[in-house]
Protein backbone atom coordinates (compact mmCIF):
# COMPACT_ATOMS: atom_id res chain seq x y z
CA UNK A 1 0.00 0.00 0.00
CA UNK A 2 1.39 3.36 -1.03
CA UNK A 3 -0.04 6.74 0.23
CA UNK A 4 2.22 8.63 -1.47
CA UNK A 5 0.58 7.68 -4.28
CA UNK A 6 -2.98 8.64 -2.91
CA UNK A 7 -1.27 12.20 -1.70
CA UNK A 8 -0.20 12.75 -5.08
CA UNK A 9 -3.39 12.49 -7.18
CA UNK A 10 -5.40 14.46 -4.69
CA UNK A 11 -2.48 17.10 -5.01
CA UNK A 12 -2.92 17.24 -8.44
CA UNK A 13 -7.11 17.31 -8.39
CA UNK A 14 -6.49 20.35 -6.09
CA UNK A 15 -3.95 22.18 -8.39
CA UNK A 16 -6.74 20.95 -11.50
CA UNK A 17 -10.16 22.47 -9.19
CA UNK A 18 -9.48 26.01 -10.59
CA UNK A 19 -9.52 25.51 -13.98
CA UNK A 20 -12.88 24.50 -14.99
CA UNK A 21 -12.03 21.51 -17.76
CA UNK A 22 -13.67 18.57 -17.73
CA UNK A 23 -11.08 16.44 -19.13
CA UNK A 24 -7.08 16.56 -19.03
CA UNK A 25 -4.42 14.75 -20.38
CA UNK A 26 -3.49 11.33 -18.71
CA UNK A 27 0.03 12.18 -18.65
CA UNK A 28 -0.38 14.90 -15.57
CA UNK A 29 -1.17 11.52 -13.58
CA UNK A 30 1.53 10.61 -11.14
CA UNK A 31 0.73 6.69 -12.31
CA UNK A 32 -1.37 4.79 -14.64
CA UNK A 33 -4.74 4.89 -14.21
CA UNK A 34 -4.95 1.43 -13.70
CA UNK A 35 -2.30 1.68 -10.46
CA UNK A 36 -4.11 4.78 -8.88
CA UNK A 37 -7.18 3.05 -9.03
CA UNK A 38 -6.21 -0.20 -7.41
CA UNK A 39 -4.46 2.01 -4.32
CA UNK A 40 -8.18 3.75 -3.86
CA UNK A 41 -9.48 0.27 -3.78
CA UNK A 42 -6.88 -0.92 -1.11
CA UNK A 43 -7.03 2.11 1.12
CA UNK A 44 -10.19 2.49 0.62
CA UNK A 45 -10.86 -1.06 2.93
CA UNK A 46 -8.89 0.30 5.51
CA UNK A 47 -9.32 3.84 5.72
CA UNK A 48 -12.69 4.93 5.25
CA UNK A 49 -12.22 8.45 7.24
CA UNK A 50 -10.74 11.12 5.09
CA UNK A 51 -12.43 10.82 1.44
CA UNK A 52 -15.12 9.43 -0.54
CA UNK A 53 -13.32 6.97 -2.21
CA UNK A 54 -15.73 6.05 -4.68
CA UNK A 55 -15.36 10.04 -5.74
CA UNK A 56 -11.92 9.77 -5.64
CA UNK A 57 -11.88 6.69 -7.88
CA UNK A 58 -14.38 8.24 -10.70
CA UNK A 59 -12.33 11.12 -11.11
CA UNK A 60 -10.03 9.02 -12.85
CA UNK A 61 -12.32 9.55 -15.73
CA UNK A 62 -11.65 12.78 -16.37
CA UNK A 63 -8.13 11.92 -17.28
CA UNK A 64 -8.13 10.78 -21.05
CA UNK A 65 -5.08 10.22 -23.63
CA UNK A 66 -6.11 11.77 -26.28
CA UNK A 67 -3.63 14.35 -27.54
CA UNK A 68 -6.48 17.07 -28.10
CA UNK A 69 -6.71 17.43 -24.60
CA UNK A 70 -3.20 18.65 -24.38
CA UNK A 71 -3.89 21.79 -25.99
CA UNK A 72 -6.88 22.56 -23.85
CA UNK A 73 -5.20 21.91 -20.91
CA UNK A 74 -2.29 24.47 -21.73
CA UNK A 75 -3.86 27.40 -22.84
CA UNK A 76 -6.06 27.35 -19.25
CA UNK A 77 -2.85 27.25 -17.41
CA UNK A 78 -1.03 29.67 -19.11
CA UNK A 79 -4.07 31.91 -20.16
CA UNK A 80 -3.84 33.90 -16.86
CA UNK A 81 -0.53 34.37 -16.11
CA UNK A 82 0.05 35.33 -19.50
CA UNK A 83 -2.97 38.25 -19.57
CA UNK A 84 -2.05 39.30 -16.11
CA UNK A 85 1.60 39.84 -17.57
CA UNK A 86 1.38 41.00 -20.90
CA UNK A 87 -1.35 43.69 -19.31
CA UNK A 88 0.81 44.68 -16.74
CA UNK A 89 3.88 45.01 -19.22
CA UNK A 90 1.98 47.30 -21.60
CA UNK A 91 0.39 49.24 -19.18
CA UNK A 92 4.14 50.25 -17.09
CA UNK A 93 5.76 50.41 -21.19
CA UNK A 94 3.25 53.28 -21.66
CA UNK A 95 3.57 55.06 -18.77
CA UNK A 96 7.59 55.00 -19.09
CA UNK A 97 9.04 51.54 -18.14
CA UNK A 98 11.33 49.87 -20.54
CA UNK A 99 9.66 47.75 -22.96
CA UNK A 100 11.50 44.81 -22.39
CA UNK A 101 8.88 44.13 -19.95
CA UNK A 102 6.58 43.14 -23.12
CA UNK A 103 9.20 40.46 -24.59
CA UNK A 104 9.61 39.32 -21.04
CA UNK A 105 6.05 38.66 -20.57
CA UNK A 106 5.67 37.03 -23.93
CA UNK A 107 8.81 35.11 -23.22
CA UNK A 108 7.37 33.35 -20.46
CA UNK A 109 4.60 32.16 -21.98
CA UNK A 110 6.11 30.76 -25.10
CA UNK A 111 8.41 29.03 -22.70
CA UNK A 112 5.80 27.98 -20.79
CA UNK A 113 3.61 26.72 -23.22
CA UNK A 114 7.06 24.94 -25.22
CA UNK A 115 7.82 23.28 -22.00
CA UNK A 116 4.11 21.96 -20.75
CA UNK A 117 3.82 20.29 -24.83
CA UNK A 118 7.28 18.56 -24.01
CA UNK A 119 6.05 16.94 -20.76
CA UNK A 120 2.83 16.06 -22.20
CA UNK A 121 3.60 15.25 -25.68
CA UNK A 122 7.42 13.42 -25.10
CA UNK A 123 7.54 9.84 -25.73
CA UNK A 124 10.07 7.42 -25.31
CA UNK A 125 13.24 8.58 -27.62
CA UNK A 126 16.83 7.83 -27.42
CA UNK A 127 19.39 8.54 -25.15
CA UNK A 128 20.72 11.47 -27.54
CA UNK A 129 17.20 12.93 -27.75
CA UNK A 130 16.12 12.67 -24.33
CA UNK A 131 19.37 14.77 -23.37
CA UNK A 132 19.00 17.51 -25.70
CA UNK A 133 15.41 17.42 -24.49
CA UNK A 134 16.89 17.52 -20.58
CA UNK A 135 18.76 20.83 -21.32
CA UNK A 136 15.47 22.58 -23.40
CA UNK A 137 14.01 21.80 -20.80
CA UNK A 138 16.75 23.40 -18.16
CA UNK A 139 16.99 26.42 -20.09
CA UNK A 140 13.51 27.39 -20.90
CA UNK A 141 13.01 26.90 -17.05
CA UNK A 142 15.48 29.21 -16.25
CA UNK A 143 13.98 31.53 -18.91
CA UNK A 144 10.91 31.51 -17.51
CA UNK A 145 11.78 31.70 -13.99
CA UNK A 146 13.51 34.84 -14.35
CA UNK A 147 10.93 36.11 -16.67
CA UNK A 148 8.35 35.39 -14.38
CA UNK A 149 9.71 36.80 -10.96
CA UNK A 150 10.99 39.38 -12.89
CA UNK A 151 7.22 40.34 -13.50
CA UNK A 152 6.11 39.36 -10.32
CA UNK A 153 8.49 41.56 -8.24
CA UNK A 154 8.05 44.46 -10.16
CA UNK A 155 4.00 44.34 -10.02
CA UNK A 156 3.57 42.91 -6.29
CA UNK A 157 6.64 45.02 -4.53
CA UNK A 158 7.50 48.07 -7.14
CA UNK A 159 3.94 49.04 -8.19
CA UNK A 160 2.43 47.43 -4.99
CA UNK A 161 3.90 48.14 -2.26
CA UNK A 162 6.67 50.76 -2.97
CA UNK A 163 3.60 52.37 -4.76
CA UNK A 164 1.50 52.54 -2.05
CA UNK A 165 4.42 54.02 0.38
CA UNK A 166 4.96 56.61 -2.24
CA UNK A 167 1.65 57.84 -2.94
CA UNK A 168 0.19 57.77 0.56
CA UNK A 169 3.47 59.02 2.41
CA UNK A 170 6.48 60.82 0.12
CA UNK A 171 3.90 62.19 -2.33
CA UNK A 172 -0.02 61.65 -1.62
CA UNK A 173 -1.87 60.79 -4.32
CA UNK A 174 -5.54 58.83 -4.33
CA UNK A 175 -5.08 57.59 -7.63
CA UNK A 176 -1.45 56.10 -7.10
CA UNK A 177 -3.24 54.33 -3.95
CA UNK A 178 -5.39 52.86 -6.09
CA UNK A 179 -3.82 51.71 -8.72
CA UNK A 180 -1.01 50.37 -5.86
CA UNK A 181 -3.67 48.81 -4.12
CA UNK A 182 -4.62 46.92 -7.55
CA UNK A 183 -1.19 46.40 -8.13
CA UNK A 184 -0.55 44.13 -4.42
CA UNK A 185 -4.25 42.52 -5.40
CA UNK A 186 -3.15 41.41 -9.05
CA UNK A 187 -0.16 40.75 -6.99
CA UNK A 188 -1.12 38.03 -5.58
CA UNK A 189 -3.31 36.36 -7.88
CA UNK A 190 -0.79 36.55 -10.32
CA UNK A 191 1.77 34.42 -7.43
CA UNK A 192 -1.40 31.75 -7.24
CA UNK A 193 -1.92 31.19 -11.36
CA UNK A 194 2.23 31.07 -11.38
CA UNK A 195 2.91 28.76 -8.39
CA UNK A 196 0.32 26.77 -10.46
CA UNK A 197 1.79 26.74 -13.25
CA UNK A 198 5.31 25.97 -11.79
CA UNK A 199 3.70 22.69 -10.53
CA UNK A 200 2.90 21.41 -13.46
CA UNK A 201 6.18 22.86 -15.21
CA UNK A 202 8.61 20.33 -12.46
CA UNK A 203 6.56 17.83 -11.65
CA UNK A 204 7.53 14.53 -12.66
CA UNK A 205 4.53 12.79 -14.38
CA UNK A 206 3.99 9.18 -15.53
CA UNK A 207 6.49 8.13 -18.21
CA UNK A 208 5.16 4.85 -18.48
CA UNK A 209 6.82 2.58 -15.84
CA UNK A 210 5.49 1.65 -12.79
CA UNK A 211 5.18 3.70 -10.04
CA UNK A 212 8.31 3.79 -7.66
CA UNK A 213 8.01 7.29 -5.50
CA UNK A 214 9.24 6.29 -1.76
Amino acid sequence: MNTNLIKEYTTLLRELSDLRLTRFPEKLLPASKDQIKKEIEQQSVTNTEHFNWAELSDSLNMFQSDIGDSGGFVVSLTASPFGISIVYAIWIAFRGASWLWIPASLALFVGATIMLFMSLLNDKSSFKVNLLLSFLHSMLGLLTFCCNWAIFARLFFLSGFYGLYTSAIKTFSLTGIVLSLISICFGFHYAKVSNRLYYFLFTNRYDGTSYSHP
